[in-house]
């Protein structure tokens, strides 16, 4: 990593990008870097910028929560753990009267969180 850039410099930039919260402690920030920095993957560090408009982390990614990781042209990837955070940290009315979907997504995204701790903690 060297040095920090924009959401706009960032989206027309190639490789893999890092959008992480910058300048307010975020240990879901630290914690993606710091993986990405011990496993020696190359990625260029993006916050918003000053000059980026509002709303530009939503209008690229599709979800305004941080980190967030976009490869090549690929689909940004966010942390699997929002969807079941918001559930813990308070509950939502989805999962009130939830679809079959909906709890298939939430047993997907715990399930791909175990796979993942375990996976780098087996790399």
């Amino acid at each position: 990593m060297s040095g920090w850039i924009g959401i706009r410099e960032a989206r027309e930039r190639a490789g893999l990008r890092l959008v992480l919260l910058r300048g307010f402690p975020s240990p879901w920030s630290q914690a993606a870097r710091a993986i990405f920095e011990i496993k020696r993957v190359p990625f260029l560090a993006v916050q918003t910028a000053s000059d980026d408009p509002p709303g530009s982390l939503l209008e690229w990614t599709g979800q305004d929560g941080y980190p967030v990781a976009v490869y090549e042209a690929e689909r940004p990837r966010a942390a699997w753990a929002y969807p079941w955070w918001a559930y813990i940290d308070g509950g939502d009315l989805r999962y009130a009267s939830s679809s079959s979907t909906l709890l298939m997504m939430e047993t997907l995204s715990v399930a791909n969180g175990a796979v993942g701790a375990t996976g780098l903690f087996l790399w």
